[in-house]
């Protein structure tokens, strides 16, 4: 099954891999049209965090639902530290919220 949702898979500073769903909510729901996959507006905060995973295949293999159809995929590097330090805040922060 295919329920295309948005998503980062990222390396961290340490190596580790993560994967992440961003939260998301129906529009248009009154529309005789509406298609609950693709009827959506995404937000800026995740609803889903998997962290800590030795490979980029086992931090996506984490997520066990429908086939989220893609995502993007960001390795650690000198040009992409500051968008993996952000990712790492923004699921920490999502993971306190839990608590």
């Amino acid at each position: 099954m295919s329920q295309t949702r948005e998503n980062t898979t990222w390396q961290s500073k340490d190596g580790k891999w993560n994967r992440a769903f961003y939260e998301f909510w129906h529009v248009n729901e009154d529309d005789e049209d509406f298609d609950p996959e693709w009827d959506v507006e995404y937000g800026d905060n995740f609803n889903w965090v998997s962290l800590g995973h030795a490979t980029e295949a086992q931090a996506d293999a984490a997520w066990t639902g429908s086939n989220p159809g893609g995502g993007f995929i960001v390795p650690y590097s000198d040009k992409t530290a500051a968008q993996c330090d952000g990712l790492d805040a923004k699921a920490a922060a999502f993971l306190a919220l839990k608590r």
